[in-house]
C-alpha cells in the first residue's frame, strides 16, 4: 500500500511561497512530482490539488483562479505556472550564460595545474547537470566548452588517456563525432594531473600503434587550437555565440589595461604633487638662509 501524501506543515513537505525566489519553483514541482510517484498519486485532479495546497494562501488563491486549474491536466497547469516566473523558465538560460563565463574567466590563463583543473571541473559539472537535465546543451558541445580553457600540453595529454579507453560494451568502435562522454573526459584530465599518464604509458600506446604527437589540432569532438589561438579561422564557421565570448573576452582585456593606465596616471600625478610640494619647501629654506646672510 503506499504511504499517503503528506500534510501541508510537515517539515519534509515540497513547499512554495511566493515571496521566495522564482527560481526554487522548478525544484518544488520536481520534489512533488517524486511525491506524487511515491504516493501513487495519478489523477490530475489531485496533482493540481496537493499542488496549490503546498503553497502560502496567497499563492493558493493565486493559482486555484487560473483556467488551466479548472481545467486540463496537470502538465499544462505546471507549465503555465512556470511561464508565469520568467525566473524559472530563465534557469537554463542562466546556466548557458554562467557556464560561458566561467569558460571566458579561465581562458585568460590557461588550465595546465590541478588546484585549477578542480575549481573548473566542480563549477563546470554542476552548470553542466542542469543544462543536460533541459536538454540544451548535448554531449559534444558539453565536452567542447570543457576542452576550451585547456592548455595544450594538458589537452594533448588527455587525448592520449582517452585513446587508450577500452570500448563501451557492446560497441566495436566509437562514434567519430561524440566519441567519449563528458565524464570520460573529466576523468581523463584529473589522471593525467595524478600522474597516471606516465611515461611507461607513452611506451605502451606506442606498441599498440597509437599517435603519441597528440597533435594540437584538437580533432577530439571537433575542437580546434584554433578556437583559442589560431586567428586565421573561417569566419563562416565561428558562431555568433563564439564571436560574443571573443568580444566579451576582448572586453575584459581592454577594462583591465585601461585600469592599470588610470592606476599609473594616477602615480604619476601623485609623484608631480610630492615634487612640485617638495620644490617649495626647498625654495622657501633657500630664501630663508639667503636672507639670514644679507641681515649678517
Amino acid at each position: 500500500m503506499a504511504p499517503s501524501m503528506l500534510g501541508p506543515n510537515e517539515k519534509s513537505t515540497p513547499r512554495f511561497e511566493s515571496s521566495t525566489d522564482p527560481e526554487g519553483l522548478q525544484r518544488f514541482f520536481s520534489r512533488l512530482e517524486e511525491l506524487f510517484d511515491k504516493c501513487a498519486v495519478t489523477t490530475d485532479a489531485e496533482k493540481k490539488k496537493y499542488a496549490v495546497v503546498y503553497t502560502n494562501i496567497k499563492t493558493e488563491k493565486q493559482w486555484k483562479v487560473l483556467e488551466h486549474h479548472a481545467k486540463g491536466t496537470f502538465e499544462e497547469f505546471k507549465k503555465y505556472i512556470l511561464s508565469s516566473y520568467d525566473s524559472a523558465l530563465a534557469g537554463d538560460r542562466d546556466a548557458m550564460q554562467k557556464m560561458k563565463q566561467l569558460v571566458r574567466q579561465y581562458r585568460l590563463s590557461l588550465i595546465q595545474e590541478r588546484s585549477d583543473y578542480m575549481s573548473f571541473k566542480w563549477e563546470f559539472q554542476v552548470l553542466a547537470a542542469v543544462l543536460k537535465s533541459e536538454d540544451v546543451c548535448s554531449n559534444r558541445e558539453l565536452v567542447d566548452q570543457f576542452l576550451t580553457p585547456m592548455s595544450d600540453r594538458l589537452y594533448n595529454s588527455m587525448k592520449l588517456q582517452l585513446e587508450r579507453l577500452n570500448l563501451p560494451a557492446g560497441k566495436t568502435s566509437r562514434d567519430p563525432a561524440n566519441p567519449y562522454t563528458l565524464e570520460e573526459v573529466m576523468a581523463s584530465g584529473l589522471d593525467v594531473l595524478q600522474g597516471v599518464f606516465s611515461s611507461m604509458d607513452r611506451k605502451q600506446d606506442e606498441a599498440c600503434g597509437l599517435d603519441t604527437a597528440a597533435s594540437s589540432t584538437r580533432e577530439l569532438h571537433g575542437v580546434c587550437a584554433s578556437n583559442r589561438s589560431n586567428t586565421n579561422v573561417d569566419e563562416a564557421a565561428v558562431k555568433q555565440e563564439d564571436v560574443g565570448g571573443i568580444l566579451a573576452l576582448m572586453k575584459d582585456i581592454f577594462e583591465q589595461q585601461v585600469q592599470q593606465a588610470q592606476q599609473e596616471r594616477q602615480r604619476i600625478a601623485a609623484l608631480e604633487k610630492a615634487f612640485i610640494k617638495q620644490q617649495k619647501t626647498i625654495m622657501s629654506f633657500l630664501q630663508q638662509q639667503q636672507q639670514q646672510i644679507q641681515v649678517q
